[in-house]
């Protein structure tokens, strides 16, 4: 089949394509996008029994969106895929009535690989990425080593996957912003996004150990105040914004 044959054929397809890599659709939808997280952030705190479905839409905004700015490249491509595993933990998480918490750290674990793996392929310093992936294995061995050291027979696998979680999530904070010029947004969500669970780490702490009343650790536990959410939900925004600058970079250099 040539070109022009398919071309006739599928118009539609073609024109949606020439609309997604339009400069003034891409401010217009993010702008929409930004307006329709606001109106779930709203209904989450506002709308009796909504907290869960508005939340797990509000992810899934996220991943729709990012979905909107698609590319040939590995940042799009991993990012989307990241999104898209955030989800599934929100799904076993948030939205079904009793929380799955193996499942749902599981899926949070394959998000931050595939950040990890976005993060590295886009580095073009070859003594950085190696340096990376030696630290990437090792922190990720201690996490699970040292989980079984401090918590004994009580290290299960959610604990087991949450501190795998954490390592990946840990390291990737720290590449993306010894690499900001190229990724901060990515950077600045990923910053938010461990801010929110080492909150949750906290608050699940006494289930694991024995946390004393007088400690910074219960107060914050105990505090009336939850930050969780404040930090999580623009994590997951600009995550999703982060691939906009490279859009609109590449759909300028085109136009000249």
């Amino acid at each position: 089949m040539s070109l022009s044959t398919q071309t006739q054929y599928f118009p539609q397809t073609n024109n949606f394509g020439k609309i997604l890599n339009n400069k003034k659709f891409i401010i217009f939808i993010t702008a929409l996008f930004l307006l329709l997280e606001c109106t779930l952030t709203y209904t989450m705190y506002n709308v009796s029994g909504g907290f869960s479905v508005s939340s797990f839409l509000f992810v899934i905004c996220a991943c729709v969106f990012c979905a909107l700015c698609a590319e040939p490249s590995n940042k799009y491509i991993f990012t989307q895929f990241g999104l898209a595993c955030t989800v599934g933990a929100d799904f076993f998480l948030v939205l079904l009535p009793e929380q799955q918490r193996l499942p749902g750290m599981l899926f949070f674990a394959v998000a931050q690989l595939f950040y990890f793996f976005m993060v590295y392929s886009t580095d073009e310093n070859a003594a950085r990425r190696r340096v990376h992936f030696v630290l990437r294995i090792t922190a990720s061995v201690l996490a699970v080593c040292l989980t079984f050291a401090v918590l004994g027979p009580a290290a299960d696998a959610v604990a087991l996957v949450s501190m795998f979680y954490y390592a990946n999530l840990l390291l990737n904070v720290v590449f993306s912003f010894i690499n900001f010029k190229k990724h901060g947004l990515f950077a600045v969500a990923l910053l938010l996004f461990i801010l929110s669970d080492t909150l949750i780490g906290i608050n699940n702490l006494e289930k694991y150990m024995f946390v004393s009343r007088r400690s910074m650790a219960y107060h914050i536990s105990n505090s009336d105040v939850d930050l969780t959410y404040v930090l999580y939900l623009p994590s997951q925004v600009l995550l999703a914004l982060s691939l906009v600058p490279q859009k609109l970079k590449k759909l300028g250099k085109n136009k000249k």
